[in-house]
């Protein structure tokens, strides 16, 4: 449950497994076991969309190592998601920075998992600790949620979306997408792409004004879950849509999409910057036809006008209010 495999190929002697959400983190892990010439075979790959069951014969694992996530709702539900494949007083580590450790953390530990403790801080990072208590009543996920688009314009007004723990803006409609779906192209009948999709709901909202295939991107096994779900819990045509976990859009045949849109992340975790929205844009413009949309959305301070400009030669406004810009590019 590390982020780029450093745990998993220290430890591959043990034939451990990489419970993740995160494609980008088993391209890292193979990436970095042939840097150091290690068997990537040694450790297994389990996304998080599946049970995390050990490779014994019982199916349970002895050690967890965990980097706590930022996402607190996803930390829960790892440590639920596990807790049945565990043994009594197998152990569950979890390392995290001190300024980045909530209070909450060591108690949800506790209440899920059994007995647990805090090391002394060391460099700035401290370890929780437990012991895998069997007896202690298992909790009952609270995921996937399901819920409605409220307050929208037709024929957005209530859309139906399923989250998973992990899930950008699990409980209601982030404001960046509510903007954005009142801005979105139209009239479309060729190929279209939601990078970046999250539970899908613009790439639902997109289907909903245009004939168009649309192919459902992300890097999280969670957000393509819950964007396909969303998709059927819509009673929407299953033909028209793909969906593909994916890092942004490697191996997308060059010049194949009439419009790619894309609400990019400006952070990775903890650390905050505009290059992922950069390699994000970039692929954006080797997929797209020529003569073909690139539009975004982002907050004001980000500056993607530049970046769009610089890239693609042109960008243009589309629509802006306080907080966000809408920006179209043309290949």
């Amino acid at each position: 449950m590390t982020t780029f495999g450093a745990l998993c190929l220290n430890l591959h002697d043990y034939k451990p497994a990489l419970y993740t959400d995160s494609h980008i983190a088993e391209l890292a892990l193979t990436h970095n076991a042939q840097l150091n010439n290690l068997p990537v075979s040694s450790v297994s790959v389990i996304p998080s969309t599946a049970e995390p069951a050990g490779s014994s014969g019982n199916g349970k694992w002895d050690v967890v190592l965990m980097k706590l996530p930022k996402n607190q709702s996803w930390f829960r539900e790892q440590l639920i998601q596990i807790k049945p494949f565990l043994n009594e007083g197998s152990k569950v580590i979890v390392a995290a920075m001190v300024k980045h450790l909530p209070h909450s953390a060591l108690e949800q530990l506790e209440q899920i998992i059994g007995p647990a403790s805090l090391s002394r801080a060391k460099k700035k990072a401290r370890l929780l600790m437990a012991d895998t208590d069997l007896q202690r009543k298992a909790l009952v996920s609270k995921y996937p949620r399901h819920w409605q688009v409220d307050n929208a314009r037709k024929p957005h007004n209530g859309i139906k979306l399923i989250n998973h723990a992990n899930t950008f803006s699990r409980d209601s409609l982030d404001i960046g997408a509510r903007f954005f779906i009142e801005h979105l192209p139209t009239g479309i009948e060729g190929d279209i792409i939601d990078m970046g999709c999250g539970n899908g709901i613009i790439g639902i909202a997109t289907a909903m004004q245009n004939p168009g295939h649309i192919t459902f991107v992300d890097e999280s096994h969670m957000a393509v879950a819950s964007a396909q779900a969303s998709w059927l819990a819509n009673d929407m045509n299953e033909a028209q849509a793909s969906f593909k976990v994916n890092d942004a859009l490697q191996g997308f045949a060059a010049n194949s999409a009439d419009c790619v849109l894309c609400n990019p992340p400006f952070h990775q975790q903890t650390t905050v910057g505009d290059q992922i929205a950069q390699r994000m844009f970039r692929d954006a413009k080797q997929v797209l036809k020529p003569g073909g949309e690139f539009r975004v959305i982002g907050n004001r301070h980000l500056g993607y006008h530049g970046l769009m400009k610089k890239l693609f030669g042109n960008c243009t406004l589309v629509a802006s209010n306080s907080k966000f810009v809408v920006l179209s590019s043309i290949r």
